[in-house]
C-alpha cells in the first residue's frame, strides 16, 4: 500500500492569513489581529455576503506567493507519498487554485475542497500525516491518530498535542518526515 500524505494549501503553501489581512483592512477598514485565525468573523457577514466576500477574495487569492521551499519539498516527498491536497476552500475556487498550484508547478496526485476539517478525507485516504495550519482541524486530526505538522503561526499556538509537531518552515516539515520514515522503517 502506498503511503499517502496530506497537504493543507492556506497558511501552508502561502502566505494566504497574512494577504487576507491586508484585503480585509484595505476592504472594510477592520484591523485583525494576527493571533485570530478565524479572520472574517468580525465583519458579520450573511451567507450571501459571505459568498460574495470569497468570490472577490479569490480573484486576490490567484496572486499569493508560495511559501518558501515548499515546491521543493513537496517533489522530494512525492517519490515517497501520494500527495493529497487538503483543502477547507469551497469548490467555487477550484477552477483559480488549480491554476494557483499549477503556476507553481506543485505536484499532486488528488485535490479533495470543501474539507472542513479534514478528517473525513484522511481517514477515507489512509492519511497518517497531514500539514496543517489550522488549530481547530490540527487538534481534531491529532486527537484521531494522525500526526499534524502544525506550521507554527501565531494564530494555531493553543494546539498542543502528543501527535502535533510544530514546523517552523519546509525544510523543518522535509526532516521530521524523514525522521518519521526512518523510525517506521525500523519497526
Amino acid at each position: 500500500m502506498e503511503k499517502e500524505i496530506g497537504i493543507d494549501i492556506d497558511g501552508c503553501l502561502n502566505h494566504y492569513h497574512d494577504v487576507l489581512r491586508k484585503y480585509i483592512k484595505q476592504s472594510y477598514n477592520i484591523d485583525v489581529l494576527a493571533s485570530e485565525y478565524y479572520i472574517i468573523d468580525p465583519l458579520k457577514l450573511l451567507p450571501q455576503e459571505e459568498n460574495n466576500f470569497w468570490k472577490h477574495f479569490d480573484e486576490t487569492a490567484i496572486g499569493l506567493k508560495m511559501e518558501t521551499d515548499s515546491k521543493k519539498i513537496i517533489d522530494k516527498l512525492s517519490p515517497l507519498f501520494k500527495i493529497n491536497i487538503v483543502t477547507a476552500r469551497h469548490y467555487i475556487s477550484a477552477n483559480s487554485t488549480e491554476k494557483w498550484l499549477s503556476k507553481y508547478k506543485i505536484y499532486y496526485d488528488n485535490i479533495y475542497f470543501n474539507s472542513g476539517d479534514k478528517l473525513d478525507v484522511c481517514n477515507w485516504k489512509n492519511i497518517k500525516i497531514m500539514i496543517e495550519d489550522n488549530p481547530d482541524n490540527a487538534m481534531i486530526l491529532a486527537k484521531n491518530g494522525i500526526k499534524v505538522l502544525l506550521f507554527d503561526r501565531l494564530y494555531n499556538q493553543e494546539a498542543n498535542h502528543e501527535n502535533i509537531i510544530r514546523c517552523k518552515n519546509w525544510n523543518e516539515i522535509w526532516s521530521v518526515i524523514s525522521l518519521l520514515n526512518l523510525n517506521e522503517e525500523k519497526n
